[in-house]
């Protein structure tokens, strides 16, 4: 048994091994802090940023939509979701998700508050 859990010991670590990845991320940390999401389409970023988590607080007494997309030429939508009354999600992206041309962001409706936690150059 000692020699198994020794033997685990010594592999998990090479197993695990992710010095082949790499990603280069932005150096600057987005504004900090919860913040009311707008019911129009408004920029948090305007330049290529990294998104590593969206908390999110539908306090209101109804379901709220709450979108978050890119700014390139054609916009892609990374979260597009009905947020559920009273209620708090946490998304996260482990490796980060790269947001060419920056961030907006939009909730259906007043009372969503949200945090994007992630960097830019």
């Amino acid at each position: 048994m000692k020699k198994i859990i020794l033997a685990l010991v010594l592999i998990l670590p090479l197993a695990a091994d992710t010095s082949n990845f790499s990603r280069s991320v932005g150096q600057v940390t987005l504004p900090e802090g919860l913040s009311a999401v707008p019911t129009s389409l408004t920029a948090v970023s305007s330049v290529d940023s990294w998104i590593f988590q969206i908390t999110v607080n539908n306090s209101t007494s109804g379901s709220v939509t709450f979108t978050v997309q890119d700014q390139q030429g054609t916009p892609q939508q990374l979260v597009g979701e009905t947020i559920p009354a009273n209620t708090v999600q946490i998304i996260s992206f482990p490796s980060g998700v790269k947001m060419i041309g920056g961030i907006k962001w939009v909730a259906g409706a007043t009372g969503v508050i949200s945090e994007i936690f992630g960097s830019h150059k």
